[in-house]
Parts: structure tokens; sequence; C-alpha cells
């Protein structure tokens, strides 16, 4: 009998790797797919590997202890909310994937960290295929499950995942990094981004078969050199050229299409922040790229030049953000995780389908109270400093940095939506913030075990 126990359990430890990297790769595509492989991946990491938890918990106690602070005010305020059993049950709910952070970051430390990078580009990758093809036929195909918000979300960590695999791959080159992929992406991103905007530049059939035609042979073409890194470790120049002129163009070319302006910010502070961290003269040439970017294309420029009309307008941003702060000033102590839908309550202008304040700060004191908002930002602000600290170092860990770049820019994007909230963005973030950690050094204020 204890032999057949120790067999399952061991089988079982061997299947959480498997499943939990699998689950990287369904993220981007399918909420429902990555539950059917996630859920019963964190328990069994739960009942098999739970000492995994312990040591994750004390091995980093400056960002573990900001995070268990959050978690109890989580439940905290449920006893003081409008609605104590459905604040509750959300809570339970939020605090179980919240064990996604230790299970990437076992799944990290096992030398597994490298596959999840990979896989989560390639899911990303998926649904940025199926974005471009819609924008120049949306009378044809179909929409992706996640939504162009949820989608935007993802993209806005997805891009700086792919940048963190390119620098984990440390092939020696005479060009630097950053550069090879202006050079060898440029052309390619701006050619998904018009096809990706055929549709609403009025492009005839015949130029838009053609640029379609073009864009689909370059990324088969291209695609043979990821397939040939994906049978061995994804170290090889076949998934560098990959990575730099395909990869990378078209994810950015999506979040452009997606039109979504709080991942476009994110993005664009992420990425200023890790060029001042690692070549700050090359932010003289992003620059105007992003400015000439904006002028180029006429979908670009009427979204980013309506941000204040759209902030303005009856129902909008200013107005639920006012209602936020007057509950605050009610609810101090807040008024629960999940019942922000109250907000409907109070103004006929607000959306009927609305049940968040579009933005993370906001929604999060509001439902949480100060105490709630406090732990928030100490949860992110552990994060954000541990991941940039070594940043002034020689041996700086650029995967470590870009990787938090990228939860810098997820936050970011979140001043302005709800994305701490959206499940596919949420449990996207959380797998790199455990693929992070695993990557963080143990210090002094980390004490080993």
């Amino acid at each position: 009998m204890g032999e057949n126990t120790s067999a399952i359990l061991e089988t079982s430890r061997a299947l959480v790797p498997k499943l939990g990297v699998l689950s990287s790769l369904l993220i981007p595509i399918k909420l429902s797919f990555t539950y059917i492989s996630v859920i019963p991946t964190m328990i069994l990491f739960a009942i098999t590997l739970r000492d995994e938890v312990l040591r994750w918990y004390k091995a980093y106690r400056s960002i573990s202890l900001p995070l268990i602070a959050f978690l109890f005010v989580l439940f905290y305020s449920s006893l003081f909310g409008i609605n104590i059993g459905n604040s509750m049950i959300n809570a339970a709910k939020l605090s179980f994937m919240v064990g996604l952070i230790p299970l990437y970051f076992y799944l990290g430390t096992k030398g597994n960290s490298q596959s999840i990078l990979l896989l989560l580009t390639v899911g990303s990758l998926v649904a940025s295929t199926h974005t471009i093809v819609e924008g120049a036929y949306p009378n044809d195909i179909g929409s992706f499950s996640h939504g162009p918000v949820s989608e935007a979300g993802q993209l806005g960590i997805a891009l700086f995942v792919s940048l963190a695999l390119l620098f984990s791959l440390q092939i020696h080159r005479k060009k630097d990094l950053l550069i090879d992929i202006l050079q060898s992406g440029t052309v390619p991103f701006f050619a998904f981004t018009l096809l990706g905007f055929a549709y609403k530049l009025s492009l005839n059939a015949w130029a838009t078969g053609i640029l379609t035609t073009v864009c689909g042979a370059y990324l088969l073409a291209h695609a043979t050199q990821l397939f040939l890194s994906l049978r061995g470790e994804p170290t090889g120049k076949n998934a560098y050229s990959f990575l730099t002129s395909t990869a990378l163009p078209l994810l950015a070319a999506s979040l452009i299409v997606n039109l979504k302006r709080g991942p476009w910010i994110g993005v664009t502070t992420g990425l200023a922040i890790l060029l001042l961290i690692t070549r700050p003269k090359l932010l003289l040439i992003i620059i105007p790229f992003v400015i000439g970017l904006i002028f180029g294309f006429d979908p670009i420029r009427e979204r980013a030049f309506s941000s204040l009309e759209h902030f303005f307008m009856v129902g909008g941003r200013s107005e639920i953000w006012a209602l936020g702060g007057e509950l605050l000033a009610r609810y101090p102590l807040g008024i629960g995780l999940e019942n922000a839908l109250v907000i409907r309550d109070f103004s006929y202008d607000i959306p009927a389908n609305l049940n968040h304040f579009h933005s993370n700060i906001i929604n999060i004191a509001v439902e949480l109270g100060w105490l709630g908002i406090a732990a928030y930002l100490w949860w992110m602000g552990s994060v954000f400093y541990e991941g940039l600290r070594g940043s002034s170092r020689q041996t700086r860990d650029l995967v470590t940095i870009t990787l938090t770049c990228g939860l810098i820019s997820w936050q970011v994007a979140g001043l302005f939506e709800y994305n701490f909230g959206d499940s596919e963005v949420f449990i996207f973030a959380m797998m790199v913030m455990g693929v992070l950690i695993s990557r963080l050094p143990v210090t002094s204020s980390n004490p080993k075990i």
C-alpha cells in the first residue's frame, strides 16, 4: 500500500512541470483550456510539493510578506463590504490563482523558465496572427476568444517575455540585440501593421490580397526556424532569427492593431525603462519611431488624439473615477472584492454592463479600502524593486530586468483599465511573476533556507 502511494505521488510530481509548461502555451489562446490544465496542476503541486511553497515564502520574504498582507486584506475588507458572501467567494478564488506564483517559481528553479517563456510567446503569436488576419478581413474571420482588451493586455507583457527569451539565448553576435531587432523587424512590423489596418484604411481587394500573400509567405518561411528550435533547447540561431525578424514584429503589430491605449502607454513606459537601463542612446531612435507611428496610420492617430474626448465623455472615466473617490470616502475599509457593480446605482450615465472602475488603483482602493491599496502597492513595489535592484551591476541579469519591465508595463496599463481583474491577463502576469522570482538572487533581505 505504501509503495503504491509513493508511486502515485512520484507520478503526480512528474506531471506538475509538464502540465505547468503546457498551461503557459494555452493562456494566450483559450482561458477555458488553461483552467482545464492549470487547476489540476496547482492541486497536484499543493498536495505533492507543498514544501516548495514554504521554500518560496522563506527565501523571498521581501515579496511574499507584502503578498500575504494583500491576501489578508482581501478577506478582511470583505467583512465590511456590501456583499460579504460574494466578496469572500471571490477572495478565495483570487487567493487560489495567486498560487500560480510559487508554482511557476518552482518550475523556473527546475530549469523550465526558458520553455515557459517560449510557449507564452508561441501562444501569443497564435493570437496575434488571428488579430492581423481579422483586421484585414473582419467580415470573414470571427473574433478571437479573448477579445481585443484581454489580448492587448497580454501583449503588453508578451512583448517583454519575447525580449527576455532573446536575452536568455545568450548568442554572442557582433551587433547589439536591440539594433538587431530594429534592423530585422522594422519592415515586417510595418507590413503586418498595414495588413491589420487594411480594412480600416480601405485598401482595395488586390492590395489586401497581395499584402496577405507576402506576409503569409514570410511568416510561413520563418516559422520553420521556430519548429527547428522546438526540437531541442531554444538556444540556436534559428530561434534568435525568428524572434527578431518575425515574432516581435508580429506581436508589436498586433498590439497596435488592437487600438488599446492603456497597453500602448504601458509598453512605451516599460521599453523606456529597459532602454534607460541598457541602452539610453537608443531612446533617440525609439522616440521619433513612436511619433512617426502615431502620425503614419490614421487609426492610430485618431485613437491617440481622441483620448481626452473619451475621458471626459458622459459616463466616461472622469465620471467613473470621481464616483470611485466618493465611494472610497464613504467606505474607507472598502466595499468588498467584486462589488464594484454598485457604481451603476450612483449614476444613470454609467454603462449598464460596467462592473469595474477602469483602473487597477481606483478599483482596488474602492473595493479593498486604504489598507488594500497600500498592501497592493507594497506587493507590486517589492516585485519591481527586487527585479530592478541589480540593474546597475556589471553582472546584471537582462532576462530578469526585461521581465520586470513587462510587469511594469502591465501595471502602467492598469492605471487606465482594470487588467488586474481580467483573468486572461492576470494569469499571464502571475506566470511571468513566478518565473521572474525564480531568477532573483537570495540576498540578506531574502534569507537562505
